[in-house]
């Protein structure tokens, strides 16, 4: 959330990761994790990544994203595609049918980079934008 005075941003949704610190510890970024999602205090969204192999760079142990309305009923997923040179995510719907892909440059995994990331839909080659 984007303090301004001007009052140009709105506060959307509030998330607070629920996880463990041993896993924050020692799994960094491939730590499973639920996140909640609310506003004003009432929950309305719960984000689950479960699990995946520190050592993996995507090549075999794709990062996965289940989004679920605060009672389970499912909203949709963000899978990533497995690949040892680009970041491919696809943004999947509630039954499991890809609707967006997002596509990183090839080869980065540098930290100290400003990468762009390609928006385009699942059935289209027109990019849509670039995040």
């Amino acid at each position: 959330m984007v303090n301004s005075p001007s009052n140009t941003w709105k506060h959307l949704l509030e998330l607070e990761e629920q996880s463990s610190f041993r896993s924050r510890l020692f799994c960094f970024s491939a730590r499973p994790f639920r996140m909640r999602g609310s506003r004003n205090g009432q929950g309305m969204l719960m984000l689950n990544r479960p699990l995946r192999c520190p050592a993996n760079i995507g090549c075999s142990c794709p990062h996965q994203l289940y989004v679920n309305l605060i009672d389970g009923t499912p909203i949709g997923s963000i899978v990533q595609k497995p690949s040892c040179a680009q970041n491919v995510f696809h943004l999947m719907d509630a039954d499991n049918e890809p609707q967006l892909v997002i596509k990183g440059p090839w080869l980065a995994y540098h930290c100290c980079l400003d990468l762009a990331f390609k928006v385009s839909g699942h059935f289209e080659f027109a990019e849509r934008f670039k995040i």
